[in-house]
């Protein structure tokens, strides 16, 4: 939603945080897909927004422990 606008504003950045969690929390096909567009989302960044989305992953994670 978050790459093409879709609901919400483009937000690169944002995409890639969110397609990463997904590639992270899930397993099979669905971890592969988002990793995937993670991956095409990354040609849109710096390596520097990457961190950020990377940074912005970690703090999620840390904040929503898995049980």
């Amino acid at each position: 939603m978050y790459f093409k606008g879709q609901g919400v504003s483009i937000d690169i950045v944002q995409s890639y945080f969110w397609f990463s969690l997904a590639a992270s929390s899930s397993s099979g096909d669905s971890a592969k897909e988002a990793a995937d567009a993670r991956d095409e989302v990354a040609k849109f960044l710096t390596p520097e927004k990457i961190k950020e989305a990377q940074r912005m992953k970690r703090e999620w994670e840390k904040s929503h422990p898995r049980k």
